[in-house]
This record gives C-alpha cells, structure tokens and sequence, in this order.
C-alpha cells in the first residue's frame, strides 16, 4: 500500500471530473510530448491517457515509494526522478513542443512554477493546480486585493486563466482548502519589449514597489532608495496611487524610469 508523505504535501485526486477537466484544457496536439508533474498513484496520469497516447506522456516523481509503484502498476510509462522545482526542463523536453501538467504540492508550488517559466520557450501551455488563494493570487488584475507582485511577473512571462475551482471533496485525504487549477501559455519573449535579461532586475524592481502594500507608490519608491518626484513625473502618476492599482505596463515604464534616475544616498 503507498503511503501518503506529509512532507511532500501529498493530498491525492480522485474526482474524475476534475482530471478529464484538467487533461481537456491541455488541448494537446499531435506531436506534443506532456509532462506530468508529481503523478503519485498515477491517477491523473490515467486518465490522460483518455486523451494523449501514453507514448507522448513523461512522469517527474520526487517521492521513491511513488516511482516503485508506478514501475509496477504502469511499466510503459516513461517515469523520471527529479524535483521539478529545480529541473533543467532542457534534459527532459529538449526544445519541446511540450506541455506541462500537474497537481502540484502546495509545499513546492510556487518554485515549480516559476523554474517552468524559466524555461517557458520550451512549452506551449503549463495546465497546474494549486491551493486556491495562491491561485488567485496567481490570476489576480489590478484593482483587487490579491493582485501582488507574483500576478504580475506571471503577466509578464505567460498569461494565465483561472478555469476552476476544486473542492477538499475531490482529494484523499481531503487537504483543509480549496484548489484550483490555472491554464498558463507561456510567452516566446517577455511582454511589453522587456528582454529575457531585464526579467529578473524587473521582477525585484516589482517586489520592492509591493514591499509595504498599504504604503503609497511614492513611500515604496523612497523604501528602495530611489530619486522619487522625477520617476514619477517621467510617468505621470501622482505617487499617491497604492501598488495593487498599477498594470504590468505602468510598472515596466516605473523600472524604465528609475534607470535613469540616480539612487538616492545618505
């Protein structure tokens, strides 16, 4: 009998409404290997096969109990042992066309999730489930409460859809909360003209203007060390605006603007 591990956050799908739900939004197409992120008892991986030849299929599996048993309830499927959170995505797809699918651990969702859009030209689309209040974080627009930092830096790397929501009901055992399952197509280059390079000063620049959330623009800015008044005039806020109302692109053309304003010292 597999045992669930606590420690990798392991909660195992059984709705089959929900896999059918997940494996159709893939939208696979021929020629396209798929990657099943965590497959544990195998499932989802099942009924993926309702929809994608098990030929196309590959299985990333951290848990060694999980491999074994895979090894013996499912010896044609191509099983790998890795973490996905650090997975040279390369040494697995190649240059694809792939793409990814999973009902990630909540324990490690976020890091697998952005090493993915690291390597993000490799895939077409990332279908992955996640505990609800990361996922809508994830697919929050500005004006709401959970739009941070993270829903936008995914902005900018691959926009992502909010499908459904999956409730404790769906797992053995049942976790305490809500899931939800997210579609993400990755972009061949970052939005708005930002070059791969510019990705990660980028996303700190983006983090720092969130640091203190209730604090206005202006206070964020001065928090990092930046000549404020001319960033902001460059363009045309006020700074009295909160950080969860500004779009990608007014914090891209933000960034942009504080290149050529000097840090302030002292």
């Amino acid at each position: 009998m597999v045992v669930r591990k606590k420690s990798f956050g392991q909660h195992f799908l059984h709705d089959r409404k929900v896999m059918h739900d997940t494996a159709r939004a893939l939208e696979w197409r021929e020629g396209e290997k798929v990657v099943e992120i965590g497959p544990g008892t195998g499932r989802l991986t099942r009924v993926l096969i309702d929809h994608i030849p098990l030929a196309a299929i590959t299985a990333i599996e951290l848990d060694r109990e999980m491999i074994e048993h895979l090894a013996v309830e499912m010896p044609e499927l191509t099983v790998l042992s890795g973490d996905a959170a650090r997975m040279d995505w390369g040494a697995v797809v190649g240059e694809g066309p792939a793409v990814l699918v999973g009902n990630l651990p909540y324990n490690a969702s976020a890091p697998i999730l952005f090493n993915a859009l690291a390597h993000r030209h490799r895939f077409r689309r990332f279908v992955f489930m996640f505990q609800r209040e990361l996922a809508l974080r994830l697919a929050a627009k500005p004006g709401g409460g959970n739009y941070g930092a993270p829903s936008a830096i995914v902005r900018l790397l691959a926009p992502v859809r909010y499908l459904f929501t999956v409730r404790p009901s769906a797992f053995r055992p049942p976790p305490k909360v809500d899931s939800a399952v997210l579609a993400f197509d990755p972009l061949p280059t970052p939005a708005l003209g930002v070059a791969e390079a510019e990705v990660e000063p980028l996303s700190k620049f983006i983090h720092g203007a969130f640091q203190q959330r209730r604090k206005t623009l202006r206070n964020n800015l001065r928090a990092m060390a930046l000549d404020t008044e001319p960033i902001l005039a460059a363009v045309g806020l006020e700074g009295r605006e909160r950080p969860e109302e500004l779009d990608l692109e007014t914090f891209v053309a933000l960034w942009r603007a504080s290149l050529l304003s000097p840090a302030v010292t002292g």
